[in-house]
């Protein structure tokens, strides 16, 4: 693992747990306005979970995909040019015979030519 991809994976790792900190803070705000509701107050804990743990799910998941998406230590954009390196050298293995060959003909044509013109 290179030094970038650890900090990559830091970020998301640090950003996951700020929103888990975020959510408890959440919860104790969302808490108390439904312990105020009397219609709800049975029903206020397990309301409060529900929606604090979806919020904060949601949330973190859209966080870390941001993340991904915005590549800030181009983790992403190193294992693209690292696949695109891999497929161009393939590529041009399997060019360099026939390149041979163009290259033996043209020699070829060029040693009939200048017998015969020249």
């Amino acid at each position: 693992m290179t030094l970038n991809q650890a900090l990559d994976a830091a970020l998301k790792v640090l950003v996951g747990g700020g929103v888990v900190v975020g959510g408890v803070m959440l919860e104790q705000i969302v808490s108390k306005y439904l312990m105020a509701i009397p219609l709800i107050t049975p029903f206020a804990d397990i309301a409060m979970a529900v929606i604090v743990g979806a919020t904060s799910t949601i949330f973190s998941t859209l966080l870390v995909y941001l993340i991904d998406k915005l590549d800030p230590f181009s983790v992403n954009r190193d294992r693209l040019l690292e696949h695109i390196h891999v497929e161009l050298g393939k590529s041009t293995a399997m060019e360099q015979p026939r390149s041979a060959t163009v290259l033996e003909h043209l020699d070829l044509l060029t040693t009939v030519y200048r017998s015969r013109f020249g």
